[in-house]
């Protein structure tokens, strides 16, 4: 990797340390965003690890790990509070179903309202000037 930092000196330290770093927290950086729920972004420590030429094998690894910790989590999850959580869902399924569906209706109106607002914006063009001369 030395033979492709910048001839900037100031430039070669910071990639320097940035390799370093990630050379040093790499599996770490890799596994514990392997664990967090979806909406975290992974992606973008997916490609900082390709972009860094992480091994592969230790890439694999700590991919491996991370995810067998986050089901392992889930699984014992489901295990402890499984039963508990169809009992109450089974109990309230009217009251559920009635949440679900007026956030859904929320989630529509305020879908539609948007998207015709946006589309009265876009259908208001500017005035042109009469006075001028094309």
């Amino acid at each position: 990797m030395a033979e492709r930092l910048p001839s900037n000196a100031n430039s070669a330290r910071v990639a320097r340390k940035s390799s370093t770093a990630a050379s040093n927290v790499g599996f770490g950086a890799i596994a514990v965003p392997a664990i967090l729920p979806p909406p975290f972004p992974f992606g973008p420590f997916l490609l900082v690890a390709g972009a860094l030429q992480y091994s592969r094998g230790k890439f694999l690894a700590a991919l491996a790990l991370g995810r067998a910790l986050r089901y392992g989590i889930l699984a014992y999850l489901g295990v402890i509070y499984g039963r508990q959580f169809l009992r109450f869902f089974n109990k309230n399924t009217k009251a559920t179903i009635g949440v679900l569906a007026g956030r859904t209706a929320i989630g529509v109106g305020a879908a539609l309202w948007g998207y015709f607002k946006m589309r009265k914006r876009g259908s208001q063009k500017p005035a042109r000037d009469a006075t001028a001369t094309t």
